[in-house]
């Protein structure tokens, strides 16, 4: 094998260990990651054949694999942060109401 072919297949292993890491301990930024590396490399095989130089496509896939990163952090942080306005909301009703009291009659 070419050192080359070497080199993406354990860049591919490096990147899947990554991505499954973060789904088997439950980090979703840490797999974010490993999936944007895959993508990258993905994209930057996918351009092989349209010629170029291996940094330029390296380039355009790792890029656009970093679009991808970027926006599922901005979506997880945009979910946690409405995850705890409802959580804050929910307390604050649920503190307010007086406590349901009922009477059992005695036999």
């Amino acid at each position: 094998m070419a050192a080359y072919t070497l080199l993406q297949l354990f860049e591919v292993g490096v990147a899947s260990v990554i991505l499954l890491i973060g789904v088997l301990k439950g980090w979703p930024p840490v797999a974010l990651l490993g999936g944007g590396f895959l993508i990258g490399k993905a994209i930057l095989n996918i351009l092989w054949p349209e010629g170029g130089s291996v940094y330029r496509r390296s380039l355009i896939g790792y890029g656009i694999a970093a679009v991808f990163v970027l926006g599922g952090v901005f979506y997880r942080r945009g979910c946690a942060r409405e995850s705890r306005n409802h959580q804050t909301r929910w307390q604050h009703t649920a503190a307010s109401r007086a406590p349901l009291r009922t009477r059992v009659p005695e036999r």
